[in-house]
């Protein structure tokens, strides 16, 4: 009981410390530069669905002309049709894939939002860090991307069997994505401060179980919340941050060490 009070304690002072930073500068133009970045990736994203769109309304209307006759009367409202369908679509798209797209912004960005925490809370440890390169972390991002599918794919029976239930689906989605979200943020940190922890990047166990399934959980569940959801990564790598510094993922890290 006293160890898994210890860890929320430790799950709750992260969180708040990470809430506690959003208004810094450092942070706020990384927010502004990930933002700008999701804003462009999901305005081409519209522009496909309007072409898409498009293109299967003149498809649609022609056939239907073909067999009724002229459908002139509908044409004031074919164009009206397509940009509401479009934009429907495009947000549809944007919550089911915020995820994905988040996560690979991850590496990115994420090395900046670091940083930022360390520079504030933990200046000793920008010593020996490693900044994570662009290509490094872009082919950290490709790997997320790819992960997800694959997971995804896997799981894809299990949330068809699980659509009709309601509750179900919602649970296991937040339940996968918090387990990916979670091994995103260990190689993250991994990437920058392995070495200096004693670790390999073949080990990949900087966090105890636990910890990485409730540091993806919590990011997880922001990522669900529409118009708080962008914030879920910054708010997320910034717990990686403290609990990778944090005195029980350190034992924990020496606990291997010595069990090696």
């Amino acid at each position: 009981m006293g160890s898994v009070l210890v860890h929320y304690n430790t799950m709750v002072t992260a969180f708040m410390k990470s809430i506690g930073q959003l208004g810094d500068r450092a942070i706020l133009k990384i927010l502004a530069k990930s933002a700008l970045v999701t804003g462009l990736f999901f305005l081409g994203l519209f522009f496909v669905f309007k072409w898409a769109v498009d293109w299967l309304t003149d498809v649609i209307m022609a056939g239907l002309a073909s067999i009724f006759g002229s459908n002139a009367a509908l044409l004031p409202y074919e164009s009206a049709a397509d940009t509401f369908l479009a934009i429907v679509l495009g947000l549809l798209a944007s919550w089911l894939w915020f995820r994905a797209i988040a996560a690979a912004l991850i590496p990115i960005f994420g090395d900046d939002v670091v940083r930022a925490v360390e520079a504030k809370h933990y200046p000793h440890a920008l010593i020996r860090a490693h900044d994570t390169s662009f290509g490094h972390g872009l082919a950290l991002g490709l790997k997320s991307l790819g992960r997800t599918l694959a997971v995804n794919i896997l799981m894809l029976p299990f949330y068809i069997a699980l659509v009709f239930t309601g509750v179900g689906l919602p649970i296991l989605l937040v339940a996968v994505n918090a387990v990916l979200i979670g091994h995103d943020f260990e190689d993250m940190m991994m990437a920058r401060h392995g070495e200096g922890f004693g670790l390999h990047n073949n080990d990949a166990k900087l966090y105890p179980a636990g910890t990485r399934f409730m540091l993806g959980l919590v990011t997880a569940i922001i990522l669900t919340i529409p118009l708080v959801n962008f914030l879920g990564m910054i708010i997320g790598t910034a717990m990686a941050t403290h609990l990778a510094h944090g005195r029980e993922v350190q034992d924990h890290v020496k606990s291997n060490a010595k069990a090696r």
